[in-house]
């Protein structure tokens, strides 16, 4: 919370503690929504909100400064606002729902009680994100991983609580596994649209184009990285086109 400070300032005691106790009042509920509307479990609204601002920002901005330099320029102004304010807007939706799927998808994972299948999960998760290609093939990947570890939970799950623990090991893994037969599929599917969202949401932003400013660098059979030669890596580059 924002401090509350007063400077040369002549005040009687009752009305210093009235305006302290008025100033974090607002200030602790101010933090309150501020602390509820970024939950992952709400979809981060907060954010979502930052990022339209960011786009509705751009979509006068960008014109604006187009405009400055020329007919152009300005229409090129306006391209760049309208794309970076569908992007916002799509990518802030998409990564809302992300994030609340997100959420859904631990929760479940944390009540099949299996610690290896919440280590394996959170790894997975945790992986450098790439493309839209990539977010649907790791959702699958997830999905399947789920629907396996889900069938044979049921048989390795009591043999695994009985090595453990017994008879009463059986009957915890037996519970782990018919619980698992159904949490980690549906698991699996809410991960499956979580990672798709968040791939929709890196496309949908990704508003500016990086492209190469030099060719690659040319690598020799012996494998020795050596300096940078333009001339090199331009005719290598041409042979390879």
């Amino acid at each position: 919370m924002a401090y509350f400070q007063v400077s040369y300032e002549f005040s009687t005691l009752q009305k210093l503690l009235t305006d302290a106790t008025k100033h974090y009042t607002n200030q602790f509920i101010r933090q309150a929504y501020v602390l509820l509307l970024g939950l992952d479990v709400m979809g981060n609204p907060v954010a979502l909100l930052r990022g339209l601002s960011e786009g509705v920002e751009s979509l006068f901005y960008e014109p604006y400064q187009g405009a400055i330099h020329g007919p152009e320029e300005f229409v090129e102004g306006v391209a760049l606002g309208v794309k970076s304010f569908l992007g916002h807007a799509v990518g802030g939706a998409a990564g809302m729902a992300s994030l609340i799927t997100g959420s859904v998808g631990k929760g479940l994972a944390a009540v099949t009680l299996d610690e290896e299948f919440q280590r394996q999960r959170r790894a997975d998760r945790n992986r450098p994100a790439g493309d839209l290609k990539e977010s649907l093939a790791r959702g699958g990947k997830g999905l399947l991983k789920g629907v396996v570890g889900g069938v044979t939970g049921i048989f390795t799950k009591p043999v695994e609580g009985a090595r453990q623990e017994g008879a009463a090991g059986f009957f915890k893994g037996v519970a782990k596994g018919l619980v698992g037969v159904v949490a980690k599929p549906t698991g699996g599917v809410i991960d499956m649209a979580s990672s798709t969202l968040d791939g929709i949401k890196r496309v949908a932003e990704s508003v500016e184009e990086v492209v190469r400013v030099r060719p690659p660098r040319v690598i020799h059979p012996d494998g020795v990285v050596r300096p940078y030669c333009l001339r090199e890596s331009t005719g290598n580059q041409v042979l390879q086109d």
